[in-house]
Formats: C-alpha cells, structure tokens, sequence
C-alpha cells in the first residue's frame, strides 16, 4: 500500500509517497488515478506482472511522482493534460533509427523516374512523394521502421530495408496490369429508404409490411436509384442503364412478368408486403439470366417462416391483406393480397359532366349535354407453399394472379336547328392480366454440389375494345353509323 504525506520543509519536496510492501504495478497506479484524481492510459500488456518493491518517492507534482515510479521498469510518463497521462516504453537515443533516407523512383521498363510516387516507412511513422522528378528524402525519427516502402498505381511495390538502404540510389518499380474482377455490391436497406447503389445489389432481407395511405410502391422507389429510369412518369415500368422497359426482365419466386403496373403505372403490380428480398442486376446478371438485353429484378417471398403475421391495410387507392403462417415445423404459407375496394376513378376529376349552350349556334334551343365516367378496377395476389422435407432439400410452390380493367364510356347529346338530334356514344374497354406459377426444388448433396431446379408457367393476356356510334334524328329520320375495334394479344412462358 501506498501513503501520501506532507513535507514541510523548506526546500524540499513537498510531498513523500511511501511503499510499505511490495505491490503489483497496476494497483498501484490505480490507487494513484483515485488520490490524485488523474486518468493514465497504456497498454494492458505493458505493465502486466510488474512488481513495486517497498521504497519512498519525494515529489513536487504528479509528475514527477509517476516517473520515479516507473523509473525502475524502463517505462516513461508523458503528459497529455494537467489530469491525463500516457504510459509508454521508455525512448532510448540507441533505439531509434536516426536519419534522412533519399533516393529516386523509376519504372524498371522504361527507365523513366516515376513522380508523385508514395514513400513511407513500414510502421507509417513518416511518409512522403516523389517529386516531378521521381526524387524523394525522408528522415526517420521511429524506433519500430525496419523498412522503406515505394509504391505507385499499377506498380508492384517495393520494400527496403533501412540497414540496406543505399542513398541516392535509384530504386526500380515493375509495372504490372490492375485486373478488377467482377464486384457485387449488396446493400441491406428499408425500401422506402433506398439510396447509394452501384452494380448487382440487394436492397432488403426483411422488407417491412408497414403501408401509408399513399402505398409505398416497390417499384416507384427502384426508379429513384442511380442508373434507372421510369418508362415515363405515369408508368412504373423500369429502364435499367439505357435499355428499353421491354428489355428488362422482372422475376418474382422463379415467375417472369411481362406486365408490372395497375392503372397505367400508378404503382406497380408487386406487392411489398409479399417481398422478403429483392435484389437488382444493373449488369453482370447471374449465368441462367444471360440472354437477356436488360436490366434484371429478383423478387423473393419469405422461405423460412416460424410465427404467425397477418396485416389488414387499407388506403386511399385500395385495400389489402397479408398472412404468413407455419404449418408445422416443415411447411409455411405466405399469401398476400391487394383489390381496389371502389372505382379508383371515382373522384370527380376525371368525370365531366355539363349542360351548356354552344356559342356556334345562335338557336337558344341548342344544347349540348356530355357524361363522362371511366370505371377501374384491379386485384391482385401472391401466394407461396414452402416444404422443407430434410435440412438439405427444399420444394416451393408459387402463384402470382393480377386483373386491371378499365372502362371509359361517354355519351353526348346535343340538339340543333329544326328540332334535330345528334347522339354519340363512345366506349373504350381495356383489360390485361399476369397468371403465373413456379416450381422451385433446391437441393444440397454434400458440402460442394447443390442443385436448384425452377420450372414455371407464365402467361399474359391484353385486350382492347374500341365502339363508336353516332346517330342523328331530324324530321322524324333516324341515321346511325357505327365502328367497332378490337385487339387481342397473349404471351404464353414455360
């Protein structure tokens, strides 16, 4: 233990720290910080089984206490602050490499000197470059540089020992070719959040199931990251690095879609409450997925569900549902569902109706009467089976089902001179749907060989109808024309 006292002698220290036993270093300076209210840092390692012998250290500061405490062990204090001290190994002048290191840097190929060339020691005590002429001159002031290192980009660094270190020599660089390999980049983001992407990433392992009533869409947010545009601004189609939208393909559990929006792109047709991981290839895209011209996004449900989750949510726009449910210890479910609970168009801005007199007839009998209501309406749903019969196989069954019609029907009737009538009736019916279904066997034999299978059914349909009638009545003559369109368009995948 130790013991303070106070000396009142002139001339003299003014205090004695007193050792009555032997102590271990590292209590002693414990109670040291605790009496002297001071904070000491080092290394662990440094000071570990050190012993005080009993002694006596006169002192006038704490200073001077903590060197004639650490004298013995060839350790030294620094002071940092009037309360901080740092301990450390004692700096002797024949331990430290003095000296100033100049040289020259070349490319061993061409001869030439190589400027603005890094030159540090290997402990990075000091470094320094090359000047325009490949000349450098570093001075050493550390006990722990054994070497001198040159390097420069697309050179194959060098390393010399300061015992062998000839001044004013030049030292050779070889150049050699930088080969960068194929990167992925993933990143774990919320996709609301997404931002700071580059190549092949992954934007989320467990994609929330949180909506706000204007629906966080997926696919909305994917055309905000860097390289990717959308179609147009009312389409949620995706142009990944220049290509077209048609040449990017969108894959969810193994299943192309080749339609990816409800009500021409005002969100698209992925439910985010179904993705669990969602990963896009701006380039480099994995070997099955090489044909294609485009941009890649693979859309992943859960496949290791362990709780019950169901959420109800319903917006401005639609209502939904989701529910991801264990059977067992070897099945799960997960379904996910989204439908328009009203007409979407339903909000008088698009609905024209009006009563007015035309200014091209002078007849106040003239009036010209237009309806306009369109109609929309759109579901759809995501379902997935996952059977784990062993740790090392897995079977998933997948379905994915989406409906968008759209209905734009008017009519206008206006009369003119001589009490005649003109009616015309117009109708525009738009109808398109995704069904889809994939087989997914994974299957693991051994440490090294793994084998996946996917075999899926895809198919979209798109039809569109287009009648016009006009029919006019005057003098008790009835005339009628009439035209109708239509097209029909279906791919079929396998």
């Amino acid at each position: 233990m130790g013991a303070l006292s106070l000396n009142g002698q002139e001339h003299t220290p003014l205090y004695e720290y007193a050792i009555e036993e032997s102590q271990l270093l590292n209590e002693a300076l414990g109670e040291l910080c605790e009496h002297l209210e001071i904070m000491l840092a080092f290394p662990a390692d440094l000071i570990a089984g050190e012993v005080i012998p009993p002694q006596s250290i006169s002192y006038n500061s704490s200073t001077e206490l903590l060197e004639g405490l650490l004298s013995p062990f060839n350790l030294e204090i620094k002071k940092v602050s009037d309360s901080k001290f740092l301990i450390r190994d004692r700096l002797n002048d024949s331990d430290l490499t003095m000296g100033t290191f100049e040289g020259m840097a070349i490319n061993q190929k061409t001869q030439m000197p190589i400027a603005y060339a890094a030159v540090y020691f290997n402990d990075f005590s000091e470094g320094t470059l090359t000047d325009e002429e490949g000349r450098f001159a570093i001075k050493c002031n550390s006990r722990t540089a054994d070497s001198l290192i040159i390097s420069f980009v697309s050179h194959r660094p060098v390393a010399i020992a300061l015992e062998d270190f000839k001044y004013n020599q030049a030292y050779a660089l070889v150049p050699q070719d930088n080969v960068i390999e194929d990167v992925l980049v993933e990143y774990i983001v919320p996709p609301i959040l997404m931002n700071d992407f580059e190549n092949a990433m992954i934007f989320s392992q467990n994609v929330p199931l949180s909506q706000t009533v204007f629906n966080n869409d997926l696919l909305r947010q994917i055309q905000l990251l860097p390289g990717v545009a959308a179609y147009n601004d009312d389409s949620a189609q995706l142009k990944i690095r220049g290509s077209n939208a048609d040449q990017s393909r969108i894959i969810i559990d193994g299943m192309p879609l080749y339609r990816v929006d409800h009500y021409y792109g005002v969100f698209g047709a992925i439910n985010t409450a179904f993705a669990d991981k969602v990963s896009l290839y701006k380039n480099a895209q994995p070997l099955e997925f090489n044909s294609l011209g485009g941009g890649l996004l693979v859309v992943e449900s859960a496949n290791n569900i362990t709780e019950s989750e169901g959420e109800v949510h319903v917006n401005l726009l639609e209502s939904g549902a989701h529910f991801k449910l264990p059977l067992g210890e070897k099945i799960s479910f997960d379904l996910a569902g989204r439908t328009t609970y009203r007409n979407v168009d339903d909000g008088g801005l698009i609905n024209l109706k009006r009563n007015r007199s035309d200014e091209n007839f002078q007849d106040e009998s003239f009036v010209n009467f237009i309806e306009n209501e369109p109609r929309f309406r759109f579901y759809d749903l995501n379902a997935s089976l996952v059977i784990k019969p062993s740790a090392k196989s897995e079977i998933a069954l997948n379905t994915f089902f989406s409906n968008d019609k759209f209905i734009n029907a008017f009519d206008r009737t206006f009369g003119g001179q001589n009490n005649s009538q003109t009616e015309t009736i117009y109708s525009n019916e738009e109808k398109w749907t995704n069904n889809a279904a994939s087989l997914i066997w994974k299957q693991q034999f051994g440490d090294k060989l793994y084998f996946n299978l996917t075999q899926h059914h895809s198919e979209y349909t798109f039809s569109s109808r287009l009648d016009s009638e006009l029919t006019r009545k005057e003098n008790g003559q009835i005339e009628r024309k009439a035209l109708s369109i239509q097209n029909d368009s279906e791919i079929k995948d396998l």
